[in-house]
């Protein structure tokens, strides 16, 4: 029973991050490799779930985009996570569209549903141990998220 009420429990800031490995997708569709948290140990991540129809999401991957190009060299890494996994033609004419310039990934293994999703977009920011710092439900204050990402880096 413990084990059963560990797996729908929502993550929250303090928690390490559950692995994932998702297929990634850009603006020619679902390529078979898969993008490995784990791979990422030793960067600040910021995982960003999404979807085409919303809103608010559609409006953050650009500033997601610009603060992943401005810092990446420093050690960030921003990560799409999809959640159309019936509708991946969606969100390949989504990515073309917006050009981020951050890896996606398509959430075809219901990793949003492990981690406690309920809205979108929401925003996970892991430290470099891969553990939960920061949560954003809804559109992002970038100018907030900077802030968080860039005092993680300094750690």
């Amino acid at each position: 029973m413990v084990t059963h009420l560990s797996r729908i429990r929502p993550v929250l800031p303090g928690d390490e991050m559950p692995p994932m490995a998702l297929r990634r997708i850009d603006e020619l569709g679902v390529d078979n490799s898969r993008l490995k948290l784990e791979r990422l140990r030793g960067k600040v991540v910021v995982l960003d779930f999404w979807a085409s129809w919303c809103t608010p999401c559609r409006r953050s991957i650009p500033e997601l985009s610009a603060l992943n190009t401005e810092l990446s060299e420093r050690g960030l890494a921003v990560v799409g996570v999809n959640r159309e996994p019936e509708a991946p033609a969606r969100a390949k004419t989504a990515i073309a569209e917006l050009k981020p310039s951050f890896d996606n990934v398509l959430d075809d293994h219901h990793y949003g549903e492990r981690v406690g999703l309920t809205t979108l977009p929401t925003t996970f920011v892991l430290d470099k141990r891969g553990v939960v710092r920061h949560l954003h439900i809804g559109f992002i204050d970038i100018a907030g998220l900077r802030g968080e990402v860039e005092a993680l880096l300094a750690e």
